[in-house]
């Protein structure tokens, strides 16, 4: 039993020792284990620090790009003579960022474009502006004619709203067709004898046709080909494309920082689809349902189809010094909208040379209408029209300065959207539209 005994024992005395090493070991391997897990984790959390370093460093470096283009835009608008219209300028807005901004602006139209654009270290970044300075409507009756024997006269269900400078300093409500004055005129109040039309100022001669070719930006790439396919953004060079004798644009996508110059007739059929670009032509023709937003600069007419849409800020101008004594003309359909401006002008207008803009029946102006020849009233205008005389043709003949089944109407959206005031200039620029 002692031999049995300390037998026991000594298998007690191994199974320990070995349990000894065995844990010790494992100990050994659990401290290891955890010492290369904290390594782990201390080094992804290093990781983790430089990548959210430079995640803030490249957010800083955005949100300055975007700050530096805003206030670049902000202070062209609120003094553009700093920046001369065709160049570039490049100047610098924060001293502890390696950054750069340059500013180019260009004439577009009746408008004008402010490209800013800025680089800070890696990051870059543009915007386009449209902008002008023709804002201020305030001075702008409702109806505007110019001196005539002609007293104005009103039938049929025609609303006139705000003030007018008229001939005679009243309407006479007339019957038409058989038909009672039904509609809505001003009172007395609201009411002054005409004075003369003044001319446009000297800054929009740019805009003559004769001249207004001449003002393509200075770093246009030139093109007799087929027009550019989609949307040309402001931040790269215009594209002009010529296009010689009459020419019929039936398909694709026009739009951006492009123009079209025709010296003959350019017709464009609806399923052209045109945004932000300039059409130059002698006659620019569009075909019924037509729908975009553009600026198209005639020599002799522009007439657009029925149920045609033009978006703001969109401009139809006949502006010429007309040496060879020709009429023109601007038609817009029956059923068609436009808004934005309407600039039908002769600078020599005589009585041979009818410069005409003809409203259709049902069709729509939210903005201003120029003309210093003759207006067609038969659809809507909301905002302002400053015409020579007004003409109205009836089965019994044609009648001046007379209205019929029209309307006149101030306007009720933002004032921003109402049309240029072409008669008055003023220093400061406002944003018009934010361009691609």
């Amino acid at each position: 039993m002692a031999f049995q005994f300390k037998k026991g024992k000594r298998v007690n005395y191994l199974v320990s020792q070995f349990l000894s090493v065995r844990t010790g070991g494992g100990v050994m391997l659990f401290a290891l284990f955890i010492a290369v897990v904290l390594v782990l984790i201390t080094s992804l959390i290093l990781s983790m620090n430089a990548m959210s370093s430079r995640s803030n460093d490249l957010v800083l470096r955005k949100h300055v790009c975007r700050i530096n283009v805003r206030n670049a835009i902000v202070l062209a608008l609120a003094e553009p003579d700093l920046f001369e219209t065709g160049q570039t300028k490049a100047f610098s807005l924060f001293d502890e960022f390696d950054d750069s901004v340059s500013v180019t602006r260009n004439f577009w139209g009746l408008y004008e474009t402010f490209t800013a654009s800025t680089k800070v270290q890696d990051q870059k970044l543009s915007q386009s502006v449209l902008a002008n300075t023709f804002w201020d409507n305030s001075e702008l009756p409702s109806l505007w004619l110019a001196p005539s024997q002609f007293r104005c006269k009103a039938g049929g269900t025609t609303v006139v709203e705000g003030k007018c400078n008229i001939p005679g300093g009243r309407f006479e409500k007339t019957t038409l067709n058989k038909v009672p004055f039904s509609g809505n005129i001003p009172s007395s109040a609201q009411l002054s004898n005409a004075e003369r039309i003044p001319d446009l100022p000297e800054y929009l001669s740019r805009l003559k046709f004769e001249e207004i070719i001449s003002q393509l930006p200075p770093d246009c790439i030139m093109s007799t080909g087929a027009p550019f396919d989609g949307y040309r953004t402001f931040a790269e060079p215009c594209i002009v494309t010529y296009l010689s004798g009459s020419t019929m644009i039936e398909k694709g996508n026009i739009s951006g920082n492009q123009i079209l110059i025709c010296n003959g007739t350019l017709a464009l059929s609806e399923q052209v689809q045109m945004k932000d670009i300039l059409i130059i032509a002698q006659s620019i023709l569009f075909e019924n349902n037509f729908d975009g937003s553009l600026q198209a600069f005639a020599r002799d007419s522009i007439i657009t189809g029925d149920n045609c849409g033009f978006h703001y800020p969109s401009a139809f101008v006949i502006y010429s010094e007309n040496n060879d004594n020709a009429p023109a003309k601007i038609v817009i359909g029956s059923e068609s909208k436009l808004a934005g401006t309407i600039l039908c002008w002769s600078i020599r207008p005589t009585i041979r040379n009818h410069f005409l803009t003809s409203l259709s029946n049902n069709s729509r102006i939210e903005g201003n209408v120029f003309c210093n020849g003759y207006t067609e009233m038969n659809g809507v205008v909301v905002g302002h029209v400053i015409t020579r005389n007004t003409l109205l043709h009836l089965a019994g003949g044609t009648h001046e300065n007379t209205l019929f089944n029209c309307t006149i109407s101030e306007n009720d959206k933002n004032m921003e959207q109402c049309g240029l005031n072409l008669l008055s200039d003023a220093k400061k620029m406002k944003k018009v539209k934010m361009l691609k």
